[in-house]
């Protein structure tokens, strides 16, 4: 369920940029079933790291994975797109997580160090092998 929720999060994206338009909001309503499956997609930092061996079996002891961290009450993912202001071409991503900036997976570079905003074309690239279904 998380692939085809990504795929649609950059059709979503692609349309919005073919249709030029100024102002567009698109909602999904989903529960924690399909929040954790796509937050773990994303690999947003500090979230979604998984720290365990292989040969452990996962306890509360030595894994600092959290369901109730993932998907709180009321949980989200929200990705805001933007104009650069200087480069009217390049579109900025930037991604909230239960209302916090977070930053996508970790070989997805940003604008600038320490930046929460992302060239659409890097996040595509950084997510491109996950979409191989």
């Amino acid at each position: 369920m998380a692939k085809p929720l990504l795929v649609d999060f950059f059709s979503s994206i692609d349309s919005y940029i073919e249709s030029k338009s100024k102002v567009a909001v698109h909602l999904r309503f989903a529960h924690a079933e399909t929040i954790i499956p796509f937050a773990t997609l994303l690999q947003i930092p500090n979230y979604t790291n998984q720290f365990s061996s292989l040969t452990n079996l996962y306890s509360h002891d030595n894994n600092p994975w959290r369901g109730d961290l993932i998907a709180p009450m009321a949980a989200n993912i929200q990705w805001e797109i933007y104009q650069h202001e200087s480069n009217p071409k390049q579109i900025l991503i930037r991604m909230l997580y239960n209302e916090i900036e977070v930053r996508f997976k970790h070989d997805c570079q940003p604008i600038t160090p320490n930046s929460f905003f992302y060239d659409y074309q890097e996040i595509k690239r950084a997510y491109f092998n996950d979409l191989c279904i």
